[in-house]
């Protein structure tokens, strides 16, 4: 409108109006489609199998209603993937869950390969039609994820079945709080606005590559990396002992819904197979990613601290608890040409 009175106030070539005019038509026009769809969705996003207050009348719940416990093994990757990418041929993990009694799925596959689309997913009880490629998102599906999580259908069922809710996890749902937010789940708004200006473009395609930390030296880059990842060494030991020393359960108490999510063996690998912790150099050096054996210690660590924690959780739980060990994803890192290895995840019941 500013544009339209300026342009009249100058006497400016009438051809150059009707352009401009033109213009912000057109673009009003391709995007009102897109405001009218965002308009007509819920504030809760409620799935088509969302289950309503009257179906759930009709479901006998007086009875005994089973404790549901759900771990979440940030980067686990399936076991045929430890075989064929990390000669890793013992699966302690897997072999004392099914001495448990637990179901494990032979070749499972995650549907995304990220962690804020994975459990928005599995959450919200459907599949994304907002996320058409997983290679491709940005930081306003990952906002969306994180509100999907939030806001998920399957914690309103819970709660109708007056569950009580327990977050031992990166994310807040319900009201219930993350133990830790980790930030690169989501950006401010602002970023999102501007994602696709010019600038910010740019930028993000381009200048980076001329930035000081691109050329960083390896203490700068380790330096960086403890900044931004030295948090997960205490976050997962907090995670385990709340599991740990869970309570148990009286006959007469109300069934409870854990969310527990460890960002292990995801990097960075802070221990070795027996426990032992690695120097920092070590851990947040140009190698924290791409270091098979120390990916392959990491996960023999992280195998005997959740067997352990199963094992605590089975003798308080008992068998009226339903207890899934999962990871979110896998790990692709280390041949970018293999992206399916992204999705081989890991899943036992």
């Amino acid at each position: 409108v500013f544009m339209f009175y300026t342009l009249r106030k100058n006497n400016v070539n009438p051809k150059v109006t009707l352009l401009l005019n033109t213009l912000l038509l057109l673009y009003i026009g391709l995007e009102m489609p897109k405001w009218m769809a965002y308009t007509q969705e819920t504030e809760k996003n409620l799935p088509a199998a969302y289950i309503s207050p009257a179906d759930l009348q009709s479901v006998a719940v007086k009875k005994r209603l089973p404790d549901i416990i759900y771990i979440v093994l940030d980067c686990y990757p399936s076991l045929s993937f430890q075989k064929e990418m990390l000669e890793k041929k013992d699966h302690y993990l897997d072999s004392s869950l099914k001495n448990m009694g637990f179901f494990s799925i032979p070749e499972p596959r995650s549907n995304y390969n990220r962690t804020a689309f994975t459990l928005s997913s599995v959450f919200q009880l459907e599949y994304h039609n907002w996320l058409q490629n997983n290679t491709k998102s940005n930081s306003f599906h990952y906002n969306k994820a994180t509100q999907l999580v939030k806001n998920a259908a399957l914690f309103d069922i819970l709660s109708q079945f007056r569950y009580q809710l327990h977050n031992f996890s990166i994310f807040d749902f319900a009201d219930k709080s993350a133990i830790k937010k980790a930030t690169f789940l989501s950006m401010p708004t602002h970023h999102i606005i501007f994602y696709n200006t010019i600038v910010n473009t740019i930028q993000r395609e381009i200048l980076w590559r001329f930035s000081p930390k691109s050329n960083a030296t390896e203490e700068e880059k380790i330096s960086y990396n403890k900044e931004l990842l030295s948090f997960t060494k205490g976050y997962n030991q907090q995670i385990a002992d709340s599991l740990t020393y869970f309570p148990g359960r009286t006959n007469d108490s109300i069934p409870s819904f854990v969310y527990a999510h460890l960002l292990m063996p995801h990097f960075p690998y802070f221990f070795d197979s027996t426990g032992r912790a690695y120097q920092e150099k070590e851990v947040y050096g140009n190698m924290m990613i791409k270091d098979k054996a120390k990916f392959r210690n990491y996960i023999s660590y992280t195998d005997k601290k959740i067997t352990g924690i199963i094992q605590s959780l089975l003798q308080k739980k008992g068998s009226n608890s339903i207890i899934i060990v999962q990871s979110d994803h896998g790990l692709s890192d280390f041949d970018k040409t293999r992206k399916q290895d992204a999705f081989r995840n890991y899943s036992a019941f």
